[in-house]
């Protein structure tokens, strides 16, 4: 849960002022926040963990898939791409966490995690964290082509 986090990166409403679409995500990379903007300049902010490969590339993406307790098949599975080694494996105790959101950018997703104190974090491995009870909110709230915008 988040409840050891650090006040600045547990779930909380906050002023945001964008021009991005209420009902977007907003992911600002430097500071290790993702954003659910809502209206009236308000958006929903989870902490987050961050990977290295997840830190460049495009800004522009659409979730394309929702998976409940993802795992990881390992690459010898024959897979071609990382995407292809999801798999829903209907198991607490994933190292993907509760959730995941596939983006439309092979191996990028946002997903949950078991390691609490890696927020706000770079980490080694999975692009986009955040702890499963806030993954599980996230999850509930969006929905398939929900657009996803990275900010630096």
């Amino acid at each position: 849960t988040g409840d050891g986090l650090p006040f600045a990166f547990q779930r909380q409403v906050v002023f945001y002022r964008t021009t991005v679409v209420p009902g977007s995500i907003v992911i600002d990379r430097e500071n290790r926040y993702l954003y659910l903007i809502d209206v009236n300049n308000s958006a929903r902010r989870y902490g987050i963990g961050i990977a290295q490969e997840c830190q460049k590339g495009g800004s522009f993406f659409r979730i394309t898939n929702k998976m409940e307790w993802p795992d990881w098949k390992s690459p010898g599975s024959g897979a071609k791409d990382a995407d292809a080694q999801l798999v829903p494996a209907g198991r607490p105790g994933s190292p993907l966490g509760a959730r995941a959101l596939l983006l439309d950018k092979p191996g990028l997703l946002i997903h949950g995690t078991n390691s609490p104190k890696t927020i706000g974090h770079l980490v080694a491995t999975g692009c986009i964290r955040l702890v499963n009870d806030d993954v599980e909110d996230l999850y509930r709230r969006v929905s398939v082509e929900t657009r996803v915008v990275f900010v630096s």
